[in-house]
Protein backbone atom coordinates (compact mmCIF):
# COMPACT_ATOMS: atom_id res chain seq x y z
CA UNK A 1 0.00 0.00 0.00
CA UNK A 2 1.15 3.53 -0.74
CA UNK A 3 1.21 6.23 1.94
CA UNK A 4 -1.80 7.89 0.30
CA UNK A 5 -3.72 4.58 0.37
CA UNK A 6 -2.95 4.14 4.06
CA UNK A 7 -3.93 7.71 4.85
CA UNK A 8 -7.22 7.54 2.99
CA UNK A 9 -7.95 4.09 4.40
CA UNK A 10 -7.55 5.11 8.04
CA UNK A 11 -9.59 8.28 7.53
CA UNK A 12 -12.43 6.35 5.88
CA UNK A 13 -12.33 3.72 8.63
CA UNK A 14 -12.55 6.39 11.33
CA UNK A 15 -15.42 8.18 9.62
CA UNK A 16 -17.48 5.22 8.45
CA UNK A 17 -16.93 2.44 11.00
CA UNK A 18 -18.09 1.95 14.56
CA UNK A 19 -15.56 -0.87 15.13
CA UNK A 20 -13.17 0.61 17.66
CA UNK A 21 -11.08 -2.56 17.94
CA UNK A 22 -10.34 -2.58 14.22
CA UNK A 23 -9.59 1.13 14.23
CA UNK A 24 -7.21 0.80 17.18
CA UNK A 25 -5.26 -1.95 15.45
CA UNK A 26 -4.68 0.37 12.52
CA UNK A 27 -4.07 3.52 14.57
CA UNK A 28 -1.43 1.88 16.75
CA UNK A 29 0.59 1.05 13.66
CA UNK A 30 -0.05 4.15 11.58
CA UNK A 31 0.63 6.70 14.34
CA UNK A 32 4.21 5.43 14.23
CA UNK A 33 4.52 5.16 10.45
CA UNK A 34 7.70 6.50 8.86
CA UNK A 35 5.75 8.69 6.42
CA UNK A 36 4.39 11.98 7.81
CA UNK A 37 1.28 11.92 5.62
CA UNK A 38 0.32 8.55 7.11
CA UNK A 39 0.87 9.81 10.66
CA UNK A 40 -1.19 12.88 9.78
CA UNK A 41 -4.07 10.74 8.55
CA UNK A 42 -3.90 8.72 11.75
CA UNK A 43 -3.99 11.84 13.94
CA UNK A 44 -6.93 13.19 11.95
CA UNK A 45 -8.65 9.84 12.41
CA UNK A 46 -8.24 9.99 16.19
CA UNK A 47 -10.12 13.29 16.15
CA UNK A 48 -12.76 11.98 13.76
CA UNK A 49 -13.54 8.80 15.67
CA UNK A 50 -13.25 10.06 19.24
CA UNK A 51 -15.67 12.97 19.16
CA UNK A 52 -17.75 12.15 22.22
CA UNK A 53 -15.29 9.90 24.06
CA UNK A 54 -11.67 10.03 25.02
CA UNK A 55 -9.21 7.82 23.11
CA UNK A 56 -7.31 5.12 25.00
CA UNK A 57 -4.30 6.42 26.92
CA UNK A 58 -1.74 4.73 24.65
CA UNK A 59 -3.21 6.57 21.65
CA UNK A 60 -3.13 9.89 23.52
CA UNK A 61 0.47 9.18 24.54
CA UNK A 62 1.46 8.61 20.93
CA UNK A 63 -0.32 11.78 19.77
CA UNK A 64 1.49 13.65 22.55
CA UNK A 65 4.80 12.25 21.32
CA UNK A 66 3.95 13.45 17.81
CA UNK A 67 3.04 16.89 19.20
CA UNK A 68 6.40 17.14 20.92
CA UNK A 69 8.81 15.42 18.56
CA UNK A 70 7.49 14.94 15.04
CA UNK A 71 9.78 16.31 12.30
CA UNK A 72 6.74 17.79 10.52
CA UNK A 73 5.99 21.18 12.07
CA UNK A 74 2.45 21.13 10.66
CA UNK A 75 1.77 17.71 12.16
CA UNK A 76 3.19 18.77 15.52
CA UNK A 77 0.80 21.72 15.62
CA UNK A 78 -2.16 19.63 14.50
CA UNK A 79 -1.44 17.05 17.20
CA UNK A 80 -1.13 19.80 19.86
CA UNK A 81 -4.50 21.20 18.81
CA UNK A 82 -6.07 17.74 18.91
CA UNK A 83 -4.81 17.10 22.44
CA UNK A 84 -6.61 20.24 23.63
CA UNK A 85 -9.91 18.45 22.91
CA UNK A 86 -9.14 15.78 25.50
Amino acid sequence: STPVDLTLGIEILANESKDEDMLLLALRRLLSHINAIVREGAVISVGSFYIETKPPQDILDRVKEIAQNDPSLYLKEYAKDLLLQY
